[in-house]
């Protein structure tokens, strides 16, 4: 964790909703910010993501790209 994270926090989420927050973020990695076919261009937070600023899609590694585990069979 970085040294601005509390402040942060606290300035963008209202404890009283912090799972309304929290839900919001999840839906937008489900939605937006997949890891096979980003959207970046119809993202509301691409403004601040570091991903989108550092990184080229082209460059990103694919999560199909890592090896599969062994099957497990039912017996």
């Amino acid at each position: 964790m970085w040294c601005g994270d509390r402040k942060l926090a606290a300035e963008l989420v209202d404890p009283i909703r912090s799972g309304d927050f929290n839900q919001a973020l999840m839906e937008l990695g489900a939605t937006v910010c997949t890891s096979l076919n980003p959207s970046c261009s119809s993202c509301p937070a691409s403004g601040h993501c570091l991903a989108l600023s550092i990184f080229r899609h082209d460059s990103l590694v694919l999560v199909s790209d890592f090896p599969l585990k062994g099957l497990m069979v039912k017996q």
